[in-house]
C-alpha cells in the first residue's frame, strides 16, 4: 500500500503538514514526494553525502495541489526535509541556485 493510499483511508492522517514522528521525515508531505521520487522522477543531483531532487507538480494529493514543485534534499544521515513552491519562478531559481553550488563546488574540489 502506498502513503498515498494510506493517507486517504485514515482522515486523521490526512493533514500532510502533522509530524511524521521520529525517524527519516519531518512530516507526512516530505514523506509523500519521497515516495514519490522513488519511481525516478525528478531531477537529482548530487554534493558529496547531499543528494537534492527537484520535483514537479502538480501533485495528486489534494494538500499539495497549490504546489507547483519542491526540492527535496536528503543528507547523508538518511534525513530527508522538502522545501515547497507554489511560485514556479521561485522553484526554478532555487534549483538554477543549487546548480550552480554544486557546479562550483566540483571546480573548487577538482583544482586541490
Amino acid at each position: 500500500m502506498t502513503l498515498e493510499q494510506e493517507l486517504m483511508q485514515k482522515p486523521e492522517y490526512a493533514d500532510l503538514t502533522r509530524g511524521y514522528g521520529p525517524g527519516k521525515f519531518g512530516d507526512y508531505a516530505d514523506a509523500y514526494l519521497y515516495e514519490l521520487s522513488l519511481d525516478g522522477s525528478g531531477n537529482t543531483l548530487y554534493e558529496g553525502d547531499m543528494c537534492y531532487t527537484l520535483m514537479r507538480g502538480p501533485f495528486e494529493h489534494p494538500q499539495l495541489r497549490k504546489y507547483r514543485g519542491a526540492i527535496m534534499t536528503n543528507d547523508g544521515q538518511g534525513f530527508v526535509t522538502a522545501d515547497w513552491f507554489t511560485n514556479k519562478r521561485k522553484l526554478d531559481s532555487e534549483w538554477k541556485r543549487i546548480e550552480r553550488e554544486i557546479e562550483k563546488a566540483a571546480e573548487e574540489f577538482g583544482d586541490e
